[in-house]
């Protein structure tokens, strides 16, 4: 059943991201990972800036997606992020969560052999990408983060915080990469979370960079098209 959904997948990334000249752009791979929960296959959708060259390294953004975590999540998350990303020449890759297993909490685990099959498959410049999620996603980027800081460049959220607010006291483990956090100003359920990691970070001596945006609730729509120069402009 795996082989025949990852079959479907790879035919309908084809047929909906060639370019003009019917060169595929973008797709989506099928990357088994071994846990110590168990074997899980991850679907992860890959977007190649023009000239992409697999010999030479190149910046590549992680974004984890919001909500289920599934392709169409994937789908909605790029709005924000792979327009600016291809205007800077970037990689961008979007996982989903197999059956159902969240990155933040249920597949944290998954996020280590990740990593580790992504950076097999392409060149990643100096090994680190720049990470990225909102919501949920953006859940899973602080996990991400503080489980691995040595391979990231940089951290974006629009929305989000630490899974737990106890990993608060171990934000010093970010120190020396930006973190760049966006929340809504009428965003109820993040903005306390996402101020006291605000202040958890600046007394751990991390760079941050917090923006409230004015008149948004939790999906930051301001933050799409030319604005989203403002997201990109903090991770380098």
């Amino acid at each position: 059943m795996r082989h025949v959904f990852a079959a479907l997948v790879l035919a309908w990334a084809a047929f909906c991201f060639s370019g003009p000249a019917g060169a595929v752009t973008d797709e989506v791979i099928m990357i088994p990972l071994e846990t110590a929960a168990g074997p899980a296959l991850v679907p992860v959708w890959v977007v190649y800036p023009d000239g992409y060259d697999a010999t030479k390294p190149t910046v590549a953004l992680l974004a984890f997606p919001p909500g289920a975590q599934d392709l169409s999540m994937v789908d909605a998350n790029f709005n924000w992020f792979v327009p600016e990303a291809m205007k800077r020449n970037w990689l961008v890759i979007g996982p989903t969560a197999p059956e159902g297993r969240g990155f933040a909490r249920l597949g944290r685990d998954l996020i280590g052999p990740l990593l580790d099959e992504l950076l097999k498959r392409f060149p990643v410049a100096d090994g680190k990408f720049h990470l990225g999620g909102q919501s949920n996603g953006g859940n899973s980027a602080f996990a991400a983060a503080l489980d691995f800081p040595e391979r990231f460049r940089s951290i974006t959220v629009l929305a989000g915080a630490p899974p737990d607010a106890a990993e608060n006291d171990n934000v010093g483990r970010l120190k020396g990469m930006p973190v760049n956090m966006f929340v809504g100003e009428y965003d109820d359920g993040y903005l306390p979370r996402m101020t006291a990691t605000r202040e958890a970070l600046r007394a751990a001596g991390v760079w941050t960079n917090f923006t409230i945006v004015p008149g948004s609730g939790h999906v930051l729509n301001d933050l799409r098209g030319r604005n989203a120069q403002f997201i990109f402009a903090g991770m380098e």
